[in-house]
């Protein structure tokens, strides 16, 4: 009999309930490894974390430091393979070793996950609001009609436009804005006692984003529910957190109250991620200081503390013994690190090597010379792009017109970088994709790379894709995922007139656009 069947044996079949003085969430030294071709890795080590009623713990750190691991287990959503050891208990009730119908019972009702890929939380063959209403059905009895007018309810709710309407749509006709909106009206439609945020605002406008963070706040506030805020964004920690705690390497590091990380900080590391963040206060020709390297593979840790590779204040001492998370000279504020009692009263430009003035080649060359002198790389003149909106099941008619683009242009110069910034919604992406398509538009002009659009035959077409690339939004639906990535990309080199593979990126602007993925990770046959 494993562990997991051991202990579930003695558990309980009752749901948790709230208890008065007990925390809504407690972890407790949980580990978590995932067997591998290469060796077993370690991907949560020993992590301890509280959330009580009302409070918003923050979780951060950089990607594969555990953070995602570590909500996937209180859900008990990883893989079979996983081998998880420690305690997770919710209003006291353990958690690990449950089977999975009782935490499909627990799953929505009292435990709900706003996840990070909205794409793959939706399914594609249902509408929005029965998606909704499922999820409402499920763990209530209500009836089609209470169901559906609350779905449209939620949905008006996280800022769609015209829920009524919406509800009969399907994911694929949302932006990915709207599709994370959709996924967090699921999560908080039944009103649980624990929310956990996977990046719930990653592919939402800024104000979008303030929405759905007072959203939370709302839904906290009515419900009482615990919040775990997992994300990249310090700015999303300081407004909305009560307590962050630092991950790196699969461990906490730091962990204090927002006030305190952000302005006294303990770890070099925290001091690091603090540090890199663009601030509207600096010189914006003065280029950011990173944190050097890379997290440390946790299938063979360094000896030692897991960040002295990075830290520019690592000593001998720093690479014999992983240091503990130990209480620091502030309350209730533990750190990782030997010396923490030197980083007190330092900032990050104390700990960290300033770079000088570093302007980039090509801001040289505009700075010297006449903008309109030099080359066009992508003009677009009253570029317009319209859909149709349909009604009816068997005979169509058209009801109406989407305007998606209407009458933009701009102009982008050889080694410049154009930001095109909006709500969801707006067109942006219609826009790139409309250039991308490399066809004659419905009106206006699009000139990449010296062609009309309009003009191009296949092989012109063909031979202009080449030298177009694009970052989707959406990385999990990007690459193919029959194919192995490939460090280095295939093209043609004109001046050899042969194929060769190359890593094209020095020459061409800071904009790079393309159709599919899948040319840049193809080779030519």
């Amino acid at each position: 009999m494993s562990k997991k069947t051991a202990t579930a044996a003695h558990l309980s079949d009752a749901l948790p309930e709230r208890q008065e003085g007990v925390p809504v969430l407690q972890i407790r030294d949980l580990n978590v490894r995932f067997p591998s071709e290469d060796g077993v890795v370690h991907a949560v080590r020993g992590v301890n974390l509280t959330v009580n009623a009302s409070e918003v713990v923050g979780l951060v750190g950089e990607s594969g430091s555990g953070k995602s691991v570590t909500s996937m287990s209180v859900m008990g959503l990883l893989d079979e393979g996983a081998r998880v050891e420690g305690s997770i208990k919710l209003h006291g009730t353990e958690l690990l070793g449950r089977d999975d119908n009782w935490m499909s019972d627990v799953r929505g009702k009292k435990v709900a996950m706003i996840f990070q890929d909205p794409l793959s939380a939706l399914t594609p063959v249902y509408t929005i609001g029965d998606q909704i209403v499922e999820a409402l059905q499920v763990h209530s009895k209500m009836s089609d009609k209470d169901a559906w007018a609350r779905a449209i309810e939620l949905l008006d709710l996280v800022g769609i436009p015209n829920p009524e309407v919406r509800a009969k749509a399907f994911p694929h006709e949302f932006s990915g804005g709207m599709r994370q909106r959709v996924v967090i009206a699921m999560a908080i439609a039944n009103d649980p006692d624990l929310i956990i945020a996977d990046e719930p605002t990653t592919a939402l406008d800024v104000t979008i984003q303030a929405q759905i963070l007072d959203l939370l706040r709302v839904a906290q506030r009515e419900t009482h529910a615990g919040v775990v805020m997992i994300t990249h964004d310090l700015g999303v920690v300081a407004g909305l957190a009560d307590r962050v705690a630092v991950m790196y390497a699969g461990r906490v590091i730091e962990r204090a109250s927002v006030d305190d990380l952000f302005y006294h900080s303990r770890h070099p590391y925290t001091i690091g991620l603090l540090g890199s963040l663009p601030r509207p206060d600096l010189d914006k020709d003065k280029p950011l200081t990173p944190v050097e390297g890379n997290p440390p593979s946790l299938l063979n840790l360094p000896a030692g503390c897991p960040f002295a590779p990075r830290c520019p204040m690592t000593v001998d001492a720093c690479r014999q013994s992983e240091p503990e998370l130990t209480d620091t000279d502030l309350p209730e504020h533990e750190a990782a690190c030997i010396r923490y009692g030197e980083l007190i009263d330092r900032s990050y430009v104390d700990v960290y090597p300033q770079l000088g003035q570093c302007k980039s080649h090509f801001k040289a060359v505009l700075g010297t010379s006449d903008r309109e002198a030099l080359e066009d790389v992508l003009h677009v003149e009253n570029l317009v792009k319209t859909y149709p909106l349909m009604k009816g099941a068997v005979f169509k008619r058209r009801v109406g017109t989407v305007h998606a683009v209407d009458g933009i242009s701009f102009r982008i110069k050889k080694g410049e970088t154009l930001g095109l910034v909006g709500e969801s919604g707006c067109g942006k992406t219609t826009t790139i994709m409309s250039i991308l398509e490399l066809a004659k538009p419905e009106a206006g002009n699009v000139v990449v790379l010296g062609h009309d659009a309009a003009k191009m035959n296949a092989r012109q077409r063909k031979r202009t894709r080449q030298d177009l690339q694009v970052v989707f939004q959406d990385p999990m639906a990007s690459p193919s995922g029959s194919r192995r990535a490939r460090p280095l990309d295939w093209s043609v080199n004109p001046d050899a007139g042969r194929r060769q593979r190359s890593c094209r990126s020095s020459s061409w602007p800071s904009l790079r656009l393309g159709t599919s993925s899948s040319w840049a990770m193809t080779p030519p046959r």
